[in-house]
């Protein structure tokens, strides 16, 4: 189905999978967030330096599916898109989702935050989260 007239693309549901596309459509609505997503260069190969990476080691970073889920919501020119690789990828406290239950949406953002930050931080890049959302006890 080409891409509606409003020009926004949808995230297919994968049975209880609402909580995670309302959490990552919001983040993608926020222009600072989607633009810094868009543009980090996390180059995953250099943070393995003299190993030698797994073939497809950016391929099972949460970082780098929602690049590809920003991507296809800024440029695809269909109506939906399938994030099936960031749903394989993402864990929640280490386990992975069952796509059929139900989770928590600000569990969800929290944990998905805090991964990204760290993977960010893991590769020498700003943590645009928590210079975005953080703030300061004082």
């Amino acid at each position: 189905t080409p891409r509606p007239r409003h020009g926004h693309v949808g995230l297919k549901n994968a049975a209880a999978t609402c909580y995670m596309n309302s959490v990552l459509q919001q983040l993608y609505m926020i222009p600072l967030i989607r633009a810094s997503i868009l543009r980090a260069d996390d180059d995953v190969e250099e943070k393995w330096q003299s190993q030698q990476p797994p073939e497809d080691a950016e391929k099972h970073s949460v970082f780098y599916q929602l690049q590809c889920i920003f991507g296809h919501l800024q440029d695809s020119r269909m109506e939906h898109f399938v994030p099936k690789g960031f749903w394989d990828t993402y864990r929640l406290w280490g386990m992975p989702v069952n796509l059929r239950e139900h989770q928590d949406a600000v569990e969800f953002f929290t944990n998905l935050v805090d991964q990204l930050d760290e993977h960010l931080k893991s590769v020498a890049l700003p943590q645009i989260f928590q210079e975005t959302f953080g703030g300061v006890f004082v």
